[in-house]
């Protein structure tokens, strides 16, 4: 069984052709009363409707990326035990664990997701977005430095950035300074 939360057809079949093995089994009868034997039928009816929030520590670095996931299911929703199950985004296996650690080893933007059931059967999902980047050479600098470099050193008297001695903060590709008269 496949569970998706979308009215949008095309969407739905679009989720179904690429995350064909991200389904998640009905609860089993043990788990689905595991909760409810311990309180009585108005205490169960009076705990709000399931509600998490998915979170990392890191969101954003280049490959390979350690990123710890962290679930918290709001206090006063849903019903103990909860099952989890983490997709990562990357292809990767799937996890059984509520706060996972993983490493993503390829640059890319992920969406690292979660469904959560509670023992009543009833399910939420979020979601986390991840962007690994390529590690940077050492001594290397980004277009967005040079220029940046390249602006600060206008002169006073009008002159261009091309006729300055100064040295950019990092040496270029080979440990040589870029040639700003290019």
């Amino acid at each position: 069984m496949m569970f998706m939360l979308t009215t949008d057809p095309a969407l739905a079949a679009q989720i179904e052709a690429t995350s064909p093995s991200m389904s998640i089994p009905s609860p089993t009868p043990e788990v689905a009363e595991a909760g409810p034997s311990e309180l009585s039928a108005e205490e169960v009816a009076s705990i709000g409707a399931l509600t998490v929030f998915a979170d990392a520590d890191e969101s954003i670095g280049a490959f390979p990326l350690t990123v710890r996931l962290d679930l918290e299911v709001l206090p006063g929703t849903g019903l103990p035990p909860y099952r989890y199950h983490w997709d990562f985004g990357d292809g990767t296996r799937f996890s059984d664990e509520q706060s996972p650690t993983h490493i993503y080893r390829i640059p890319g933007n992920f969406r690292a997701s979660v469904v959560v059931i509670d023992a009543r059967g009833e399910l939420d999902q979020d979601y986390v977005d991840i962007s690994v980047n390529e590690p940077r050479a050492s001594g290397a600098i980004s277009a967005r430095e040079l220029r940046a470099w390249v602006l600060e050193q206008g002169q006073p008297d009008g002159g261009s950035a091309r006729e300055t001695d100064a040295s950019p903060p990092h040496p270029g590709p080979g440990g040589q300074a870029p040639d700003a008269s290019r």
